[in-house]
């Protein structure tokens, strides 16, 4: 990211994504297709949108082990604490922030934000759709039709590197 400075990403006002995103803008549907004419492979992979808002909830909002959705948290809970003195928000607490926001016209975080609020689904023709809830089906057949991946990349072999947790509550990594 050529002159991007590390300090500038560290005080973004809305964190390191919206501030990169600010300064390389998503590109234009012109842009997506003579990419996309010159032989490449797209992905997609989509989520039901209520998996996804829960699941963004859950590893965002409900869980304590990332710093930079307190702030966020403390905002959605209007400074609701636990008894350590946390900020702690309720699924509703969430919903009702998510409407406030979009009311207010204020642009979403990407983690609850709609696909096309935050990629390009409508721009482009996918040569692959893929759904997060069938990716243990759709992922090894995406990677047996790719003869470059494959070459590279099993699904036996990319999944390896996942502990049986992680793999379990993959649900909460996108």
């Amino acid at each position: 990211m050529k002159g991007v400075r590390v300090h500038d990403l560290n005080v973004a006002k809305n964190g390191p994504n919206h501030y990169v995103r600010d300064h390389y803008p998503r590109p234009s549907q012109k842009d997506l297709q003579k990419v996309l004419n010159e032989n490449y492979t797209s992905l997609l992979i989509i989520r039901d949108p209520f998996e996804r808002l829960l699941s963004a909830y859950k590893d965002k909002i409900e869980s304590t082990s990332n710093d930079y959705f307190n702030p966020f948290i403390c905002n959605i809970s209007k400074s609701k604490k636990d008894a350590f003195g946390n900020c702690r928000a309720t699924f509703p607490d969430f919903v009702d922030f998510i409407i406030s926001e979009q009311e207010e016209g204020r642009q979403p975080n990407e983690h609850w934000a709609t696909y096309d609020e935050f990629c390009s689904p409508c721009q482009v023709r996918f040569d692959y759709v893929l759904k997060f809830e069938h990716l243990d089906v759709e992922e090894p057949f995406f990677i047996s039709q790719s003869a470059l991946i494959s070459y590279f990349l099993t699904y036996e072999l990319m999944r390896q590197s996942l502990t049986e947790i992680q793999y379990q509550d993959q649900l909460y990594l996108f």
